[in-house]
């Protein structure tokens, strides 16, 4: 309305008169060793959140099927997706790739490298984003378990072809079926990283306390990006992105079953299903 209008305009230059120019100057001090005035801020934004990471901040989206039907299966499109994956962060890691460009502008590329090789760690006082630069493994989740193999040598060259990498995630998956779901149930860390960020704090310190456990998680934590291989074969697209959102649910002999479990939320985690679907979950910050 014309009156809420002109109390608006009052505020506003009340406020260029009073605490706004105090406020620039401070801003402009605070500034004057960063490259980004704001970066600080909207890390903390994201870091303090002490909800939940899933639905509340953590976004997905879909990709595309393979153009070629009968690449379309679990094996074949992981492999593709994880090869394709590695040769963006062999170009990030030896700055061969290409800057985005708006307008003919080149935009800045340094969060690109917070993409890979970094971990979001919940403490009771917010949570911290460790990176992990000489990483040089992937952790694949599969039927809730957890798996590795190296695919950059000590000179940063990737190391396997998308053949050896199909080759890789075939044993997994045989391996990982031999376990009942039950009996994985009980072990199901990666649920943790649903919890409530101080709640999953407290759990991981608990965790942390065995060495073998400590590391583990740290292994986790170091890995470039999380692959999981799901059980699933979503038939529409409403059901493909409650997968990548959030995993699915159901009970099995009163224990939590379901590709909900089958995640690492405080990483970039690449999602397949049977049927080759696949997508991305990502932590936001």
């Amino acid at each position: 309305s014309p009156k809420e209008h002109e109390a608006t305009k009052k505020a506003v230059e009340e406020f260029l008169i009073n605490e706004g120019p105090k406020l620039q100057e401070k801003l402009k001090t605070y500034a004057t060793d960063k490259s980004s005035y704001i970066e600080e801020f909207w890390y903390d934004s994201y870091l303090q959140f002490t909800d939940p990471v899933v639905l509340n901040l953590n976004p997905f989206f879909l990709l595309e099927d393979d153009p070629t039907p009968l690449r379309n299966n679990q094996i074949t499109r992981a492999s593709s997706l994880i090869f394709s994956t590695l040769t963006f962060v062999h170009a990030l890691k030896t700055r061969h790739l290409e800057p985005d460009v708006i307008r003919g502008t080149p935009l800045c590329m340094s969060q690109f490298h917070r993409l890979f090789a970094t971990s979001r760690v919940p403490t009771e006082n917010g949570c911290h984003m460790v990176p992990h630069p000489e990483s040089r493994h992937i952790v694949v989740l599969s039927h809730s378990q957890f798996y590795y193999f190296q695919v950059f040598n000590e000179s940063g060259d990737l190391t396997l072809t998308e053949k050896e990498i199909a080759a890789n995630l075939k044993a997994i998956l045989k391996d990982s079926a031999k376990t009942p779901s039950t009996d994985i149930a009980k072990k199901a860390v990666g649920v943790l990283t649903t919890e409530n960020r101080r709640n999953w704090a407290k759990l991981r310190g608990q965790l942390e306390s065995d060495d073998v456990n400590r590391e583990a998680l740290h292994f986790i934590d170091e890995a470039l990006f999380i692959v999981c291989l799901d059980h699933v074969q979503p038939a529409s697209t409403e059901e493909l992105s409650n997968n990548m959102l959030c995993g699915t649910y159901s009970l099995e002999q009163g224990k939590q079953v379901g590709t909900c479990t089958n995640r690492w939320y405080d990483k970039l985690q690449i999602i397949v299903c049977q049927n080759g679907s696949a997508g991305i979950n990502f932590e936001h910050t």
